[in-house]
């Protein structure tokens, strides 16, 4: 080792101050950019999970019969959470619960709820509240969304779409997290 550093030594003595500060300069920059690199390592693929079970005992989907929201049910019970599963179409809750129950994830329970997000009003939700209020509720997924049927500029839309858009992605969601968080 002494055979490398040595003569690296002696040179960085003998080079003018200018060459000095940029090769320390470097050499910060070298050692600030493997940190993060190797923090972003540790975040992302070595530090365990968080476990979500200490939150509570269930998670609440939205839009859960389809999609990111399906994956969102499966992953939350491998993880041994149970799921309250929210959705407007109630055949397709009842045959994700039975597929789930068949997949008899240890200690984890199903339940859903049928809430059309569209109309999200007092009573549907006071109906979903009442539903699920003796439940130990600590990971909310807001998942329930939609986008306009055909790509278009925004400016191009009917204003009862806008209202659509406007209930469903915001309104739905904002009372979610009032009534769960």
């Amino acid at each position: 080792m002494t055979a490398f550093v040595t003569p690296f030594l002696e040179s960085f003595a003998s080079a003018g101050l200018s060459v000095q500060l940029c090769i320390l300069v470097g050499l910060v920059v070298v050692v600030r950019t493997a940190k993060e690199i190797l923090e972003s390592i540790y975040v992302y693929f070595l530090r365990p999970a968080k476990d979500l079970k200490k939150l509570g005992e269930w998670a609440l989907v939205t839009g859960a019969t389809d999609g990111i929201g399906k994956a969102y049910v499966y992953a939350l019970a491998k993880r041994g959470i149970s799921v309250v599963m929210v959705s407007r179409t109630e055949s397709k809750l009842q045959a994700l619960k039975e597929e789930m129950e068949e997949k008899k994830y240890d200690g984890v329970s199903f339940k859903y709820v049928v809430v059309d997000y569209s109309n999200f009003d007092e009573t549907v939700r006071n109906h979903l509240y009442n539903e699920t209020k003796d439940l130990d509720i600590g990971v909310l997924v807001n998942n329930v969304g939609m986008s306009y049927r055909y790509p278009r500029y925004f400016h191009e839309l009917k204003s009862e779409e806008v209202d659509q858009l406007t209930e469903l992605n915001i309104s739905s969601t904002t009372w979610m997290t009032k009534l769960y968080v």
